[in-house]
């Protein structure tokens, strides 16, 4: 079974990435986010927040009705060659009033 970090309805979902070239921590040309709810909705996107030389981070506020399931941030690095990595992290919404997803 796979672990996957809980936020409940209501709460900010954060999300770190690193960009590494060969070893080395990189800036790519850029670097995006796009939050998917469930049914594969997109919910948010955005530039992420560089916090130093290849370490980027995101934030999303979660709506106080927001659909309870297995939600997905999707990370996308472009490279200056055009280049692209795409990373896919998963994360449970739960209800504050103790529903539990599996």
């Amino acid at each position: 079974m796979t672990a996957y970090t809980t936020y409940y309805a209501g709460e900010t979902y954060k999300c770190q990435t690193s960009v590494y070239n060969e070893g080395t921590l990189v800036d790519p040309e850029s670097i995006t986010c796009e939050i998917l709810d469930p049914a594969g909705n997109s919910k948010d996107s955005g530039d992420m927040t560089k916090v130093s030389v290849g370490v980027y981070n995101y934030k999303y506020d979660l709506d106080d009705d927001a659909s309870l399931g297995k939600w997905t941030a999707v990370l996308t690095a472009t490279d200056s060659s055009g280049d692209v990595e795409i990373e896919r992290i998963e994360f449970l919404v739960d209800s504050k009033q103790g529903t539990t997803i599996e």
